[in-house]
């Protein structure tokens, strides 16, 4: 089975590369198996078959052009390689439940029901559209506390410097996300960018794992990496609750905020020398990042 879970990941990614043009023929002699063949292994894999997984790949790739561009939509479907607008209308509302012109008149949610994989590639394909431009700016609260001293419990660091995306979706792959998930008697269970441990990291300093108190027996974690964390000031920013196929987007308008903030007007600046950065997607906050910050210490 993991040889076809590796077959089916080499055939995502050369779909993603080639979603113009891609067939199932050219996905398939590109990782040396029938058509046939690699659609058993998709549907053993994936619950679906290469057919199901291309006609998702480009329709969510489609998704972000009708919500973020004024491309007619005839010929956003033919770009897709739908031969009518009809025959495009009717295979993308059977996928997510509102047609491509409800898609582009509203933030309707779309219906994808339990379908995790079709969840995660909306995920992949949000990101990628909003590095292309392809993205509403969503709102996002900003607020500030003071965070008490807390121990971070490390299950995996991003040594590889994987992107966030890719070292979480590891994560969840590896194990490190159960892993962490396990510990009884956490606050958070989330993603830290561990600055003070790792100043010159970039996505190196990247952790998965969760908060504890700083009375938290220890003694039996030997499996995970421990971090003590001062009581630290933070800027936090947290944009609501949302859809799998408003992920890339909500991120990105989080981030534009982040890099955009006057901390020096509240007298403020960074302070990730001594504290993490935290990232957290969760029911209660929807998608949130917390910046450690200290008093501007006055130039003479």
């Amino acid at each position: 089975m993991n040889n076809y879970a590796t077959t089916v990941e080499k055939a995502k990614l050369f779909i993603m590369e080639k979603i113009d043009e891609v067939t199932p023929e050219a996905v398939s002699n590109y990782c040396n198996y029938s058509s046939r063949q690699l659609s058993r292994i998709f549907e053993m894999v994936m619950g679906a078959t290469l057919g199901e997984y291309l006609r998702w790949s480009r329709l969510s790739k489609a998704m972000y052009e009708i919500k973020c561009s004024d491309t007619r939509i005839l010929d956003i479907a033919v770009k897709f390689q739908y031969e009518s607008q009809e025959a495009f209308s009717r295979t993308f509302k059977s996928v997510f439940g509102i047609t491509p012109s409800e898609c582009r008149k509203s933030d309707a949610c779309i219906a994808i029901g339990k379908n995790t994989h079709l969840q995660k590639l909306l995920e992949e394909v949000s990101h990628e559209a909003a590095d292309q431009g392809f993205y509403k700016v969503r709102d996002v609260d900003v607020w500030h506390i003071v965070k008490p001293a807390r121990i971070w419990v490390s299950s995996q660091i991003n040594h590889d410097e994987k992107t966030p995306h890719d070292f979480y979706d590891a994560c969840e792959e590896n194990g490190s996300m159960a892993k962490a998930n396990a510990l009884l008697n956490t606050i958070s269970v989330c993603g830290a960018y561990l600055t003070m441990a790792f100043p010159a990291g970039g996505y190196k300093c990247l952790s998965w794992g969760a908060e504890v108190e700083p009375d938290y027996d220890i003694n039996n974690l030997k499996r995970f990496e421990i971090f003590h964390i001062p009581e630290s000031k933070y800027v936090v920013f947290s944009a609501p609750d949302f859809s799998p196929q408003n992920h890339g987007e909500t991120i990105k308008s989080t981030w534009d905020i982040v890099h955009s903030y006057p901390y020096a007007d509240y007298n403020l600046e960074l302070n990730d020398n001594t504290a993490p950065i935290y990232e957290d997607v969760n029911d209660d906050f929807g998608y949130s990042v917390w910046f450690p910050v200290r008093d501007k210490i006055p130039t003479v």
